[in-house]
């Protein structure tokens, strides 16, 4: 109860920070997102509020925890309702219908990373960016049953501008209600005024008034767009918000939005910014400022992170807070029968042959499945007949494919699928799970130092357990995982199971793992699928010891400069024990507090420290798996970081 009411208490005085923070830059004509003061405003109104989002963080802590429980490979498709709600006395606000199409244009591109800026993320955060797996349709039913474009306007006698205290929502107050709000994402376009340019609910907050309010002026990328805001990203930002992203800096100086791979940052930042940007001792990296969840302008925006989008996907794993969504009947027409088959999945994709899978839909007499190498004009097509699998022989090897699927009914066809993508193996490659079985610390097979394998995840839960044997101190440890056929991840474990280093890039990009100054022992690999890689082909797994200099050699380096004040912590992830290193001018006893994503201070305690560098160990065994900050309060001033802790296995 203590804990709970410390939560509580936390998060109101930080969403009263949020709203005198968020008023004093209304007044600029910045980019403005009224978001926190809404949330503070809902708060305020029914503080049992407090008690879902709460609940939420939580849920979104484990499904972060358990990869096993993660969706990253499934695209995930929103139905969308758009309310133009135009005032009779101003009818630029009645927007055109190509104008809502551009806008959802381009979120299906800024979610799925193929906005045409995507090569304007600085090199540092590339192997960060993230395809969200998102996608957006306009609605095609009505809550009633009817059908409809998934555009609805509405005319107003209103003579002032809507604001953001949700009137625009309400049906008595002029506005119109929200359709369904576990079917639809409400989106509603209007005069918002006050320099506003959208704001949005929160998951947990309610579905009476759930939606994102994005004002005409700023919606979409062509038609009545005003720059600097031209080019849709405004709605990806609130959506953003509608999807539990919190803003870069936490809403609070050098704040935390609770994601491990984004910089803690010291605020918002405004126009475009040249890179690199660093505050608040994020040294290395600087801001990551082009990420739609900054304040910037649209042209200066362009990435999401894979953090960013498991937390996305946290919301529609079982028990997420949107998870109805997807069960939601807003994109079948009316009198429609012919659903399109979901699930399209590869397995036992060898050189020359593969194995496509789906989930079969309702009243089909059969499923047409199409194929091709990638960029080619030529589709293969196969009928298939009361079956929800298909092998594919004749394959050329060494070759990318495109597949889709689509359902025959009676009286017409589905849609197609969207297009799942797989790679051949080379013609000289063989791949058989020789290894199994191996999915656990126990019955790891023993490998040589210096081998690269082909190995072979079998089904989409399994994990590759490997030990070798690192015999010269003189060398590092180099682990690398490449030939992916999805996403697959890799961590190194020491002979006492603790994690020493792990590489978790997004999609099939290689994964690497240096490990300097290893001691001779045993070291333990674990390469598994992000959960939903349902591909059983094969993964090639190098593990060498190489000359202690690889890594000046071999990793791209950011200029780096020294700062006056420096929080730092190793390992991380941590396990068991964290060196903590803290360089200050500060001189007498510090208090350092670690802090879960809730608000809840899990450990504290007090350490002197000189005006040089500070180095001591915090024990963590009795701290849960999950994401932490680590703060240093020295006299009046505090240092932030992050700090990861797993468990073994």
């Amino acid at each position: 109860m203590i804990q709970y009411l410390h939560f509580r208490n936390q998060l109101t005085i930080l969403l009263a920070f949020l709203t005198a923070f968020n008023t004093l830059n209304a007044q600029t004509p910045k980019r403005t997102c009224a978001t926190t003061e809404v949330l503070a405003e809902q708060v305020r109104q029914n503080p049992d509020l407090l008690d879902n989002i709460q609940a939420i963080e939580e849920h979104t802590q484990r499904f972060a925890s358990h990869t096993q429980l993660h969706t990253r490979s499934s695209t995930i498709t929103i139905p969308v309702v758009i309310h133009i709600v135009y005032r009779t006395s101003n009818n630029i606000e009645n927007i055109s219908d190509k104008q809502v199409f551009s806008q959802i244009e381009a979120l299906n591109n800024d979610y799925r990373r193929l906005n045409s800026d995507y090569n304007s993320t600085p090199s540092v955060f590339q192997a960060f960016s993230a395809d969200c797996g998102i996608e957006f349709k306009l609605a095609k039913r009505t809550p009633d049953g009817k059908a409809t474009t998934g555009i609805v306007r509405y005319p107003s006698a209103r003579r002032t501008p809507w604001g953001k205290n949700d009137e625009v929502k309400i049906a008595d107050k002029g506005g119109v209600n929200p359709w369904d709000a576990t079917k639809y994402l409400n989106i509603y376009v209007c005069a918002v005024g006050s320099g506003i340019l959208g704001y949005s609910t929160l998951p947990g907050t309610g579905t009476a008034l759930d939606g994102v309010v994005i004002d005409y002026r700023y919606f979409g990328t062509i038609g009545n767009v005003v720059a600097p805001f031209n080019q849709g990203r405004t709605a990806t930002h609130e959506i953003g918000h509608w999807l539990n992203l919190r803003h870069m800096w936490g809403d609070t100086d050098c704040g935390d939005d609770a994601i491990a791979d984004t910089p803690v940052q010291e605020g918002p930042n405004y126009g475009c910014v040249a890179y690199p940007h660093k505050t608040c001792g994020n040294q290395q990296t600087g801001d990551m400022f082009m990420n739609f969840m900054d304040y910037t302008d649209d042209a200066c925006m362009n990435m999401f992170t894979s953090g960013q989008k498991q937390r996305i996907h946290a919301l529609f794993s079982t028990g997420g807070a949107r998870a109805s969504l997807l069960t939601s009947d807003a994109l079948i027409p009316p009198g429609e029968t012919c659903l399109v088959p979901t699930n399209l999945t590869v397995s036992n994709v060898l050189s020359k042959t593969a194995t496509i899978n789906w989930t079969s839909a309702p009243s089909v007499t059969n499923y047409i499945v199409e194929y091709r190498v990638t960029n080619t004009a030529n589709w293969t097509i196969l009928n298939v007949n009361n079956a929800n699998t298909l092998a594919i022989s004749s394959l050329t090897p060494d070759k990318t494919y495109e597949c889709r699927i689509k359902s025959v009914c009676t009286d017409k066809n589905s849609e197609y699928s969207s297009t799942l993508t797989f790679s051949t193996l080379t013609a000289s490659e063989t791949c058989s799970d020789a290894f199994e079985s191996n999915n656990s610390f126990t019955t790891a097979k023993l490998i040589p130092n210096n081998t690269t394998l082909n190995a072979l995840i079998s089904t989409k839960t399994d994990n590759d357990y490997f030990v070798f044997k690192h015999t010269d101190s003189n060398k590092d440890i180099k682990i690398a995982l490449t030939n992916l056929p999805y996403d697959y991840d890799v961590r190194l474990y020491n002979a006492n199971r603790q994690l020493v280093g792990s590489s978790t890039r997004n999609n099939r990009l290689d994964e690497l793992i240096t490990l300097s100054n290893a001691p001779i022992g045993f070291y333990y690999v674990r390469v598994y699928p992000y959960s939903g890689s349902t591909a059983t082909q094969c993964y090639k797994l190098s593990v060498e010891a190489v000359d202690k200099d690889y890594l000046r050699e071999n990793t791209t380096n950011v200029l780096e400069e020294k700062p006056a004040d420096r929080l730092r912590v190793s390992p991380n992830p941590a396990s068991e024990l964290v060196n903590v290193e803290l360089e200050t001018g500060f001189e007498g006893d510090a208090q350092f507090t670690l802090i879960d994503m809730t608000g809840k201070r899990v450990m504290e305690t007090t350490q002197p420290i000189s005006k040089d560098i500070t180095l001591f160990q915090l024990d963590i065994n009795n701290v849960r798996e999950g994401m932490y900050i680590l703060m240093a309060r020295c006299g009046n001033k505090v240092h932030n970081q992050k700090l990861i802790v797993n468990k073994p296995y």
